[in-house]
C-alpha cells in the first residue's frame, strides 16, 4: 500500500501473497523470509510527492490460514530510511521496524513499535485528507481494500505527522 511498512502498499502486496490461500481447512502457516535490500517508493499521500528510500534487513512474513478460510499476515523486520520532499529537499530519517498484523477478512491492522502508515485522499470527502505518519507503541487501524484508505482507530504513543515535517 505503499511495505516498507507503508500499509497501502503492504496490503496490496500481501493480497497477492494470500491469493493462493486454502479456503476450507486450516493449514500450517506459510513462512517467508525476504533478504536484506533497498527500495525506493514514491508516495502521494501528502498532496505533494514524497520519495521513500528504505533499507530493510531480513524480513519475516507469516501467513496464517484459519478453518473458516480467513487469512492473517504477520510482518516483522528491520526497516529504516529517508523520506524526502523533492520539491523543497526537506528530508527526515525514519525507523519503522515495528511488527504488525493484517487480517484480510476484516481489514484490521495492528502494530507494535514504530510503523510508517500512509493513506491516500478519501474521494468521498471534500477536503484533502491523505496522510503519512509514523506511529509508535501499540496501534490499531483498518484498511478499506477498495480505496486503500487507512483509518487509525487507536495508538498508545505520539503520532508524528511526516507530511507536516516535509512541507
Amino acid at each position: 500500500m505503499s511495505v516498507t511498512r507503508y500499509l497501502g502498499g503492504l496490503a496490496a502486496g500481501l493480497l497477492m501473497a494470500a491469493a493462493g490461500a486454502p479456503a476450507a481447512s486450516a493449514a500450517p502457516p506459510d513462512i517467508d523470509r525476504t533478504p536484506a535490500g533497498t527500495q525506493t517508493i514514491q508516495h502521494d499521500e501528502c498532496g505533494f510527492p514524497v520519495l521513500e528510500e528504505t533499507k530493510a534487513g531480513q524480513s519475516l512474513f507469516q501467513t496464517f490460514y484459519s478453518r473458516d478460510g480467513s487469512v492473517r499476515i504477520h510482518v516483522a523486520g528491520s526497516f529504516h530510511g529517508t523520506l524526502t520532499n523533492p520539491e523543497n529537499d526537506k528530508s527526515v530519517q525514519v525507523n519503522f521496524s515495528g511488527a504488525g498484523n493484517l487480517d484480510f477478512e476484516t481489514g484490521e491492522l495492528s502494530g507494535n513499535g514504530p510503523w510508517l502508515i500512509g493513506s491516500p485522499d478519501d474521494p468521498a470527502t471534500a477536503e484533502f485528507d491523505g496522510y503519512l505518519v509514523l506511529l509508535h507503541g501499540n496501534s490499531e487501524a483498518t484498511i478499506d481494500f477498495e480505496t486503500t484508505v487507512v483509518t487509525i482507530s487507536s495508538t498508545t504513543a505520539p503520532v508524528t505527522d511526516l507530511c507536516a515535517a516535509l512541507a
